[in-house]
């Protein structure tokens, strides 16, 4: 019973799955999904580091993303879909993970629907996930890619590594 009894390709699934949420989080939380210089972007934050003539003074300012803000910029729409197609791939992230969890550790639930569901969220996670960061990339594709959408495209690679470990177990 549990994760000793299940196969390789599970447990190879469900460790990816628990990383994937972990790097995914992180990387959906924090500012630098795209950066330049002086500044960087997230999915809910900005940060603004101001130079003097001279030299650089390390004064920064972070301020949310408001729908105001995002009128003004002209973003108003794309930038809401990339919010929203990141959602989408966290929400089916962390089903897929909970559905990964009752498969591995409920016996009653050691059946082919909950694999199938598993495989569902992971792929649709990745889909969503991979929408948005295409949508951010080539609307903002003047500026870098930072370390969070890094995080973010990491998890997402953990999420498909997952969902074809599922389907190898399936096919078994």
């Amino acid at each position: 019973m549990g994760f000793n009894t299940t196969s390789v390709w599970i447990k190879v699934a469900f460790i990816c799955l628990l990383l994937a949420l972990v790097l995914f989080v992180i990387g959906f939380a924090t500012i630098s999904w795209m950066t330049s210089y002086n500044y960087a972007l997230g999915l809910w934050k900005t940060k603004s580091c101001y130079n003097t003539i001279r030299h650089y003074d390390g004064r920064c300012r972070t301020s949310s993303i408001t729908s105001a803000w995002l009128k003004l910029a002209g973003w108003e729409d794309w930038f809401r879909a990339t919010q929203a197609f990141e959602c989408i791939g966290l929400i089916c992230l962390g089903m897929a993970l909970l559905i990964m969890f009752l498969f591995v550790f409920v016996d009653s639930m050691k059946k082919r629907s909950p694999l199938l569901a598993v495989i569902f969220f992971c792929f649709g996670a990745v889909l969503a996930m991979v929408i948005g960061f295409l949508i951010l990339g080539l609307k903002l594709d003047h500026l870098d890619i930072g370390w969070s959408m890094g995080l973010a495209i990491a998890g997402c690679i953990l999420t498909f590594v997952a969902g074809v470990m599922s389907v190898i177990d399936l096919k078994k």
